[in-house]
């Protein structure tokens, strides 16, 4: 199982990388999130992206989506991801 989480911001993206270890935010994904109008919006397509990638690799039997402001992006990301039942 992966772990994801929704970047809400720019900002955002920069504490995770920098005070959570073993999180890996490469900086293309910052300076998306930074230029998008939307920044909320952007995360949740970005996670959508890696889901897809993620489920490519042999093994990954599924993802932990973790949100840590505002709940309601999880089922967003689910729906982008196509995964909705």
């Amino acid at each position: 199982i992966g772990a994801i989480a929704v970047l809400v911001s720019a900002d955002d993206a920069r504490w995770l990388r920098d005070n959570r270890p073993n999180v890996m935010v490469p900086d293309v994904l910052i300076d998306r999130l930074e230029k998008a109008a939307d920044p909320e919006a952007e995360g949740i397509s970005i996670c959508a992206e890696i889901i897809a990638e993620l489920q490519q690799i042999p093994g990954i039997a599924g993802v932990n989506i973790i949100a840590s402001r505002d709940l309601a992006a999880i089922p967003k990301v689910i729906k982008a991801a196509g995964l909705s039942a």
